[in-house]
């Protein structure tokens, strides 16, 4: 066990590299120990939490693949027991796979719905159980407003867990807050170059793209924000408003 109860602490899953890290990063500066849980990357994952260290904070990781059933509640019990402070919940793992309708399979939607939504489910339910109390955000993307198909398990599994947002946002009250972030042209994807950002970047209605900072700003005022439940806030350059 790590603190106590009087030490708030947060629990960041993918927490070990791109927006994750940043998020983790953003809420020890904010004076929050941190539960990173990571899949695979434990090398970096053990670099943040040096980095957090140094801060004067505790941060333990923990390695997970939530796709796996139970593996979710077992990392949020693990959390709740190493922070009995723990006051917010990122659920921030993802993956992301290009397939459409016609060349996806249901192994494909499974593996996507039991990341994106089965997995927040079960750690968000543990944290209520478990009499928890504060702040649970729910990392989205801004495409969830559209009907694209080029990611559609992706993307019908982001649009699943948004509707889980503001279901549990009305269960789980006044306890627990339950918000989503819904960022757009933030980060390429994996193997993508700044070019290939800048070329998408004309479709903005604010013609860039935005920061992990833009983003992080945001957990920052939903933390902040104690009478905000169930909202989605989207950090997108106004893309959502254009098609």
């Amino acid at each position: 066990m790590l603190g106590n109860p009087d030490n708030r602490a947060a629990l960041v899953t993918g927490a070990a590299q791109r927006l994750g890290r940043g998020i983790a990063m953003r809420l020890a500066q904010m004076g929050y120990h941190v539960a990173a849980a990571f899949h695979s990357s434990e090398a970096k994952a053990e670099s943040l939490a040096d980095e957090i260290r140094e801060m004067g904070l505790e941060c333990a990781t923990a390695s997970r693949d939530l796709r796996v059933n139970g593996e979710a509640a077992a990392l949020a019990k693990w959390a709740i027991e190493t922070f009995p402070g723990l006051r917010v919940v990122v659920n921030n793992a993802s993956t992301y796979n290009r397939g459409s309708i016609s060349n996806s399979s249901s192994g494909d939607i499974m593996e996507a719905m039991s990341l994106h939504l089965a997995a927040p489910f079960a750690i968000t339910r543990q944290f209520a159980e478990s009499g928890g109390t504060g702040l649970v955000v729910n990392m989205l993307d801004s495409r969830i407003r559209r009907s694209r198909t080029d990611h559609f398990a992706y993307l019908m599994s982001k649009k699943a867990l948004a509707e889980f947002t503001k279901t549990a946002a009305v269960e789980l009250a006044p306890g627990i807050r339950v918000n989503g972030i819904a960022p757009g042209l933030i980060l390429p994807p994996e193997g993508e170059s700044e070019e290939y950002m800048d070329a998408l970047a004309e479709s903005v209605p604010l013609k860039r793209s935005g920061t992990i900072e833009d983003v992080l700003d945001v957990v920052e005022f939903l933390e902040r924000a104690e009478y905000m439940t169930g909202q989605i806030i989207y950090v997108d350059g106004g893309l959502g408003l254009v098609g």
